[in-house]
Formats: C-alpha cells, sequence, structure tokens
C-alpha cells in the first residue's frame, strides 16, 4: 500500500525519478506504471538497459527531448553507466526543451557511494534524485 502512494506523489510531482532496490523486472514495473499513470493517451516508453544500447540511443534521445509528444525514458542499471554516457545524457537532460519528457532512472548499487568513489557525476545523481522510491524485495523473493 505504501508503494502505491509513494508512486502516485511522483507521478504527480512531475520531475525525474530514481528508484532503486529490488529486482531489476519490479523497478521496470514501477517505471512503467508511472509513465501509464503520466501519459494515460499513451506516449513513449524509451528503455534504456545498457552503455552500448545508451550509446546507440543517443540520437533518439536528442530528438526525445526535443519533440513536443510525451514520453519516459527509463534507465535501466543507471550506476552502471560510463562516464562518458553519463556525461552526455547530463547535457541532454539540461538541454531538454519538452517538459513532458520524464526520465526514470533506476540502480541496485549504492548511487552515493559511487558519486564518492568519482564513479557517477555528482550533477547527474542531483539531477535524477529528485524523488527517490525504494523498492524493498518481496518476501517471497527473499532467501533465508
Amino acid at each position: 500500500m505504501q508503494f502505491h502512494l509513494d508512486v502516485r506523489c511522483a507521478v504527480w510531482a512531475e520531475v525525474d525519478i530514481l528508484i532503486s532496490g529490488a529486482c531489476a523486472e519490479s523497478r521496470e514495473g514501477a517505471a512503467r506504471m508511472i509513465h501509464e499513470w503520466t501519459n494515460p493517451r499513451g506516449g513513449r516508453f524509451v528503455v534504456l538497459r545498457s552503455n552500448d544500447e545508451a550509446r546507440l540511443q543517443l540520437r533518439l534521445l536528442r530528438e526525445i527531448f526535443h519533440q513536443r509528444e510525451p514520453a519516459t525514458v527509463f534507465i535501466e542499471e543507471a550506476g552502471e553507466l560510463d562516464r562518458p554516457i553519463q556525461a552526455e545524457l547530463l547535457e541532454l537532460l539540461q538541454s531538454k526543451t519538452n517538459e513532458a519528457v520524464r526520465v526514470i532512472a533506476a540502480t541496485d548499487v549504492d548511487l552515493v557511494a559511487r558519486v564518492e568513489a568519482d564513479r557517477f557525476r555528482p550533477e547527474l545523481f542531483y539531477r535524477l534524485n529528485t524523488i527517490h522510491l525504494v523498492l524493498e524485495p518481496r518476501p517471497e523473493l527473499v532467501h533465508g
């Protein structure tokens, strides 16, 4: 129940979101839920899962960030992006002219520790961490 309340608050805030914890499927499911609630009439849902995919889709992201239609860009494993991709993504976010495009980044690593270790750009972290949703593992998935 608390998760749904947190997600609903994130939806209405219309800002970029960071989702951490749980498994990749749960993070993507939460991102899709936010996208569907934010864009009830549709809109693109673009998923970036790796550095290679991000490199290939930077041109597409530039178009999305400057178009007029609503869209959600979901970056899975954001903590694994290499520094050059982080720099390009930050530049895109800073130059974004379409307020109807939301970025949802997800990770299972501690991004604060990555920032402190100089492995993640602090400017990008603060940009993505406007709202931070932490997904707890489902009890049936925890092995003890």
